[in-house]
This record gives C-alpha cells, structure tokens and sequence, in this order.
C-alpha cells in the first residue's frame, strides 16, 4: 500500500509524510521531504498515456515517446536534491527499467525522419551544385540545396498499443520504480507521488494499492507566505503578487480538480493537524487503516507547537490583514474557521 500526501504548491503536504514517518512499519525512505515527479512532470507518464491513448497517430507514438524518455533521463542524470536523481542513487537501475518499458510500449521501428525531426533548413551553395548534377544525372532531388537539420536518432517509433496492454506495462513501470526507490516495503510513504488535478487517475496505474489525502489551507496564508515569507527564506513566489490575480489563479487552480475516488482520496486542513491534532491524527489512522499503536515516535517530525507557526501569518503585520481582505471575499469558500487568533513570529515560520 502507497499511502500518498499532496496538496496545492504550498499548502503543507508535508504535515502528512511527517506525520506518517512517525510510525512503524511504514517505510518512508531516506531522502526527506522527496517528491516524485515521475507521473505528472511534462512529458511525464501522464502525458505519455494522453498522447499514445487520446491522440495518437501516423507519427504521434514517436514524438511522445522521445519527449518521455528525454525527460525521464533528465531526472535520472541531474539531481536536483528534492527530486530527480536516481543515476546518483540508484545506478543504472532506472534507465534499465526505463529502456524496457519504451521496448515493451513501441510496435515497429523504422528508420527515417518526418516533419516533426526537422529542426532548422538553410540554403547551401555547395549542396546546391551537387544536387543540381544529381538532377542532371537523372537522380532527382527536392530542394536543391536544402539541408535539414533533424534530430541524431534516425528512427521512427510506432505503436498503435491497446488500452489494457499499456497500463499493464506502465503499471510495471512504476512498481519497477517503487523498488528502486523502497525495496520490498509492504507500506511505503510517498510524498506529492500525486497531484491533486490527476488523483482521478489511481485506478489505472494503482488500483487499489493507494491512498491519497490532499492538504488544503487556507489562501490568506498561502497567498501571504508565498508573497512575503518564502521570498526572505530565498524561495520564489509560485502564485501572481497582486491580490485580485491570486484569487482568480486560485480558483481556476482548484477547478482543474476532477471527480475522484472516495474511498481512495480525502481533502484535510493542514489548520486541523495544529489545532485538532489528536482528532486529526485519528482521521488519517482511520483512513490508512494503520494502528494507533504503530505510532511510536509522535510529535518528533510533526509539532503542532512548531507547525503553528504556519497558520495566520498575515496577522504578522497589519498592512498584511488589510491586503487578505480581497481574498476574504472572492475565496470566502476556502477560508479556515481558526478557534482563536494567533500571531505567529516571522522567524518561527517554514517552507512546506
């Protein structure tokens, strides 16, 4: 079982991995507060599977198979500390397991290039006057002294592969994927392994085997810490700066989310686990189906006394509760009901 925390770019997934790495059993690895980015980067998995089951076609396979394996060995060459990677950790094992899948997804394999390999064409003398003997020979050539600059794989990958066959061997894949990164752990704590917008996903790749909560928080924070308090810890805003834009970023954010599985995702407060930890804590055991016995280090990576810092940081200064006051209206939804008013200090805030 993958138990599988996310959230919204800075509403505070962690509280869920942190909290997790507390109890026995779970195996939470190694590497921190590590995202996986493998499904949802561009040109991920989940593109992949957009490309090669919605919009197929005479060259489509080629063009997604060669962005997803560009990507997939950009994370296996760099590592970028909080994701990426695996060539530094794990050796060869990833590019292997990534060479039999594109093996096991691609039909035919011919050599020659279309539209999409042309990169660049430029007119040359030289090529000009051969060409031109070549016609002259009889041996035709289209544009004469055209060269195309075409990408150094001379291969064109097809594959008109079934629905089942494709999920069967991404399926592969990623458990590959979860061996390399876990070993043989019966429960694994993945952190952001999912986004929320691709949640409605699970079954195909998963089944069954995980579960995900979604953090939520409340956007005056979210838009105050992202503005104002990670710039001074040397993080770059993720949301626009003006008030009014980050109330019509977010909701168009929130909206991207499709229906998904019940019985597979639950929506917390990050607010809850501060000021309802004891109860908030038994709503995660309940749904991870873990025993409250297993929880044998609580508190040593989730403090609600720390984490309370997190929560209510546009009360920090006074121009900052004048400026949530657009928010207060357009996000009125999405607004956490605190039980009292708290003034946490700046230097006692962190990044989730």
């Amino acid at each position: 079982m993958i138990y599988c925390a996310c959230g919204y770019c800075g509403t505070g997934s962690s509280v869920v991995y942190h909290l997790l790495s507390e109890y026995d059993g779970i195996e939470s690895g190694d590497l921190g507060d590590y995202e996986h980015v493998i499904l949802y980067t561009p040109n991920g998995l989940f593109d992949l599977e957009d490309h090669v089951l919605r919009n197929n076609g005479w060259h489509n396979f080629d063009a997604a198979i060669t962005a997803f394996r560009e990507e997939m060995m950009r994370l296996n060459d760099n590592d970028f500390k909080w994701f990426g990677g695996f060539k530094a950790r794990y050796g060869d094992a990833f590019e292997k397991n990534l060479n039999e899948y594109i093996d096991a997804l691609t039909q035919y394999t011919l050599q020659g290039y279309w539209s999409y390999d042309m990169k660049g064409y430029k007119f040359d003398g030289v090529q000009f006057t051969k060409d031109m003997i070549r016609k002259a020979q009889g041996k035709e050539r289209p544009n004469p002294g055209i060269i195309i600059d075409r990408s150094a794989d001379n291969n064109i990958y097809y594959s008109f592969i079934k629905e089942d066959e494709f999920f069967e061997h991404t399926r592969r894949f990623v458990n590959n994927y979860m061996k390399m990164m876990y070993g043989d752990a019966e429960k694994i704590n993945a952190n952001q392994f999912l986004l929320p917008h691709n949640l409605f996903r699970i079954g195909n790749y998963f089944g069954k085997d995980l579960k995900s909560i979604i953090v939520d928080r409340d956007p005056r924070d979210l838009y105050i810490i992202t503005k104002y308090v990670w710039p001074t810890k040397g993080i770059r805003s993720r949301f626009p700066m003006n008030v009014d834009d980050f109330c019509s970023f977010y909701k168009g954010m929130r909206e991207t989310v499709r229906p998904y599985d019940p019985e597979l995702v639950r929506t917390m407060q990050f607010e809850d686990f501060v000021y309802k930890y004891d109860e908030t804590v038994a709503q995660v055991e309940e749904f991870f189906g873990l025993d409250p016995k297993d929880h044998t280090r609580p508190k040593t990576h989730l403090n609600p006394a720390i984490s309370i810092a997190n929560t209510q940081n546009w009360r920090i200064r006074p121009e900052w509760a004048e400026e949530i006051k657009p928010i207060e209206d357009m996000l009125a939804d999405y607004l956490y009901e605190f039980p009292y008013e708290y003034t946490p200090d700046l230097k006692d805030t962190k990044f989730l």
